[in-house]
């Protein structure tokens, strides 16, 4: 019985030891799981959140006669391109062309591929290639179709050009069969509008592209191979593309002044009744967007302007009409405001400067009865309180420490910064604002639209551009979707000014629920007309059947009362180019449709049919020309050559393609193997208990 009793007693002991150790080991699998999961997925974001290179360049790849590339790209200097640029400023209406020289020093066939940057409301409407005394004029072709026109004709010999769009705001030029000590030049042509603010107006011509940043969280959206590049596509040292401006201001005589906060001007030309500018020292690399400001003298600018064109029995129509004078100070409720400030790899120097300016004097134009948070985010986000807090003296110095304590480094993770913001409580007795301040170096834009359009509810989102070269497409119909205003701030010295300028007019809308009403058949744009700020104009443009009539507005003024305005078209002034303004202005409500939910098939050839009936270039349409005249014999090889672009003036390459550029990829990929490592050990000791 006792010897029984022990080897029941045994017998146990066993079946508990075992029950444990199986316990353990699986304990230890599970462990040694979750560490390889851990380590692929720090991996994964080590090759996912990578910037996307966008930049100016021009390259070219070694490619045979029948067109399959052979080789890596041969890297050049971008003495090999030059631009002149061209405009007529008239009013608010500026006309502008491009030409792009590109020269081959080289004993070699070239074909030449710069991207560049273009104003993000830009109606390019024509190219034509110019070799030598000859002009051949292109023709605008779907995307897919211009390409393979294009690719036939430098596969054949002969000399082409193809101008295609990436985005909004950015373009590329293909330029096929440059002969060895030749050279060929790309004049492209486009118009747009000049921004205004009353009296106060600005155009801006972008000169070089802040990379990229391609976030992992939004990996799922399409990235456009077309405009991802790699480092060596950008010159350390920069000082490449020089560029030139020759400026036509009509009627110079209505202006109280003129002046360029970028950029060293020569206001001393004149050609007949127009005022010529120019750059003091003839040419600059294009490494920081050009931007001019003028201002007309009190009484010189019509509050409503409109222009009217008549095509092929339709009338094209273009309207500014400006808001009433406010009879009095407007004064706000309180305001909830939320800053959010971008301190990523991307604004570095210049921007990162801006950046603390404007939060300091938001920071100051805060009244006690205010509330306020600030959000800073990279590739982490973080704010200075956990919700907004009364801006008491205490709270606005610990703001105060709080910002000047921020440096620009790492990635550009917007989505978790909007969505907090979004989070926090919306009080009705307060006025929620979100003030925006960023360069705007994202490659998902399309997914921030869509955030900012299904989270805003009553706020109001007002966008900062910073830095020597902001993204303004998404600057602007980021605020366009937040139902707010942006503004670009240029320079460091006028920051505090342009910031006050902003507050006092957010504090009210000076013109709400706008509505505007033409012919039933009337196709006008915008679709949903937004609230005015400050003495920022109501802009608008329509097709209808050639029938004028009477243009009715009505909405409600700064002060709540009922204000209304009638515009009759038999009065407008004629104008060239307004089919183009409204091609371009549909081309884009359908671009916002789609982001809406609209099928994306129907937008694709809705916006193909536009295009090509008002030759105005799309994301689904080139412009090609062809030389019919073979310049290559099929024995010699064709070239693309890839120029180095500028980063924006005032960054450096190091703090975006060195070590501690965009995203802790090698931190997350040192960690991904110290993991690895552990997980296998795990494993081995695993195994050893198994065999004891």
């Amino acid at each position: 019985m006792g010897k029984t009793s022990t080897d029941t007693g045994n017998l146990l002991a066993r079946l508990m030891y075992g029950i444990l150790e199986l316990r353990q080991q699986i304990s230890v699998a599970f462990a040694a799981t979750a560490l390889i999961l851990l380590c692929v997925l720090n991996v994964a974001m080590a090759s996912d959140g990578l910037p996307n290179r966008e930049g100016s360049d021009l390259k070219m790849i070694p490619m045979t006669s029948s067109e399959s590339a052979v080789a890596d790209p041969i890297i050049r200097q971008a003495d090999m391109l030059s631009t002149e640029i061209e405009t007529v400023i008239t009013g608010f209406i500026v006309r502008t062309k491009v030409r792009q020289h590109f020269r081959n020093a080289s004993q070699d066939w070239m074909e030449g591929i710069y991207q560049f940057p273009l104003p993000d409301d830009a109606a390019v409407d024509g190219m034509t290639m110019i070799i030598g005394e000859q002009r051949i004029v292109s023709e605008i072709q779907e995307k897919k179709q211009a390409k393979k026109t294009y690719q036939k004709a430098a596969a054949a010999g002969k000399k082409a050009a193809l101008l295609s769009q990436q985005r909004p705001n950015m373009f590329t030029t293909s330029v096929a069969n440059i002969e060895p000590g030749g050279d060929i030049i790309v004049e492209l042509s486009f118009q747009s509008l000049a921004a205004q603010d009353g009296v106060n107006f600005s155009w801006r011509m972008p000169q070089a592209i802040t990379p990229r940043y391609n976030s992992a969280i939004a990996a799922t959206f399409v990235k456009d191979g077309e405009v991802t590049q790699q480092p060596d596509q950008y010159a350390p040292d920069g000082g490449h593309n020089k560029t030139s401006f020759r400026i036509a201001m009509m009627q110079p005589e209505l202006l109280a002044s003129l002046e360029s906060p970028s950029h060293d001007i020569d206001l001393s030309g004149k050609e007949g009744d127009s005022r010529l500018i120019s750059l003091a020292s003839g040419e600059v690399p294009a490494d920081r967007d050009f931007v001019l400001n003028w201002q007309f003298s009190q009484g010189a600018t019509a509050s409503t302007v409109v222009f009217i064109e008549h095509i092929e029995g339709a009338d094209y129509v273009l309207g500014m009409v400006l808001p009433p004078q406010p009879g009095e100070v407007v004064k706000s409720g309180p305001r909830d405001i939320t800053f959010i400030v971008d301190v990523s790899g991307s604004m570095q120097g210049v921007s990162m400067d801006q950046a603390r300016r404007a939060l300091l004097t938001g920071l100051s134009l805060l009244k006690p009865e205010d509330r306020f948070d600030i959000i800073a985010f990279n590739d982490h986000t973080w704010r200075l309180f956990d919700e907004t807090r009364p801006a008491t003296v205490k709270n606005i110095r610990e703001a105060q420490q709080f910002v000047a304590s921020l440096r620009a480094d790492r990635g550009t993770e917007m989505l978790p910064a909007l969505k907090s913001a979004f989070k926090d409580m919306m009080d009705e007795s307060f006025l929620k604002q979100i003030m925006f301040l960023t360069d705007g170096a994202v490659s998902n834009e399309a997914r921030m639209f869509d955030l900012v359009e299904s989270s805003l509810g009553p706020a109001r989102l007002f966008t900062v551009g910073l830095g020597n070269a902001p993204n303004s497409w998404f600057m602007r119909k980021a605020a366009e979707h937040g139902r707010g205003v942006h503004i670009q701030v240029t320079d460091l010295q006028t920051t505090q000014k342009e910031l006050e300028a902003l507050f006092r007019d957010m504090s009210a809308p000076s013109l709400q629920n706008i509505r505007l009403r033409m012919d039933e058949a009337a196709d006008t744009y915008p679709r949903q007309i937004p609230d005015l700020f400050g003495q920022r104009p109501l802009l608008f443009v329509a097709r209808q059947e050639a029938n004028p009539g009477l243009v009715e507005i009505a909405a409600l003024s700064a002060d709540g009362e009922s204000w209304a305005q009638n515009i009759d078209l038999a009065t407008a002034t004629v104008g060239e180019g307004i089919s183009k303004f409204w091609a371009r202005k549909k081309i884009e409500s359908l671009g916002d449709a789609r982001s809406r939910g609209m099928d994306p098939e129907l937008v694709r050839t809705a916006v193909i049919d536009v295009s090509l009936s008002h030759d105005v270039l799309s994301e689904f349409t080139s412009f090609v020309a062809v030389d019919t005249t073979p310049a290559r014999i099929k024995e010699d090889f064709l070239k693309k050559v890839k120029l180095q672009g500028n980063l924006p003036q005032g960054t450096t390459w190091e703090k975006f393609f060195g070590p501690k550029t965009a995203t802790p990829m090698l931190w997350q990929a040192v960690s991904g193997v110290v993991l690895l490592m552990l997980a296998l050990a795990l494993f081995i000791a695993m195994r050893r208990r198994v065999g004891q």
